[in-house]
């Protein structure tokens, strides 16, 4: 890991590297880092049922909301249905991509740490939308 980003974002990385696998990190030269768990299984109700999802680690994490969170632009649900208000295409990085738009509304740097988050929009693809 970089030494550009700060120790709470290494440790957030450790965390997700030991529940999801492999993450990827690449500085975001403030401090902060774009953070990708590279195979994310979102269930059975989404083509493809594994994908990366990319999000910002902002420099003063964990004091900061981890949002919103981006999929590649091939997503779609297997039903056919079409995509929750939630899911948007967008560019962003200069790609198009699906954002995940899903935000706490009682955001607590407790329970709304980056593992907690993916584990949040995990839960909410498989069940919710």
């Amino acid at each position: 890991m970089s030494t550009t980003v700060t120790a709470a974002i290494g440790d957030a990385v450790a965390e997700l590297e030991r529940l999801f696998g492999a993450v990827d990190v690449e500085p975001d030269q403030s401090g902060g880092a774009y953070v990708t768990v590279r195979e994310l299984d979102v269930g059975q109700r989404w083509t493809p049922q594994v994908l990366p999802l990319t999000f910002q680690l902002a420099y003063n994490y964990p004091y900061s909301a981890v949002y919103p969170f981006y999929c590649p632009a091939g997503l779609q649900r297997a039903d056919g249905a079409a995509w929750p208000p939630a899911l948007q295409l967008v560019t962003w990085r200069d790609r198009q991509v699906v954002q995940i738009s899903l935000r706490a509304s009682r955001w607590s740097p407790a329970h709304d740490s980056a593992a907690g988050v993916v584990t949040q929009t995990r839960r909410f693809l498989r069940e919710v939308a």
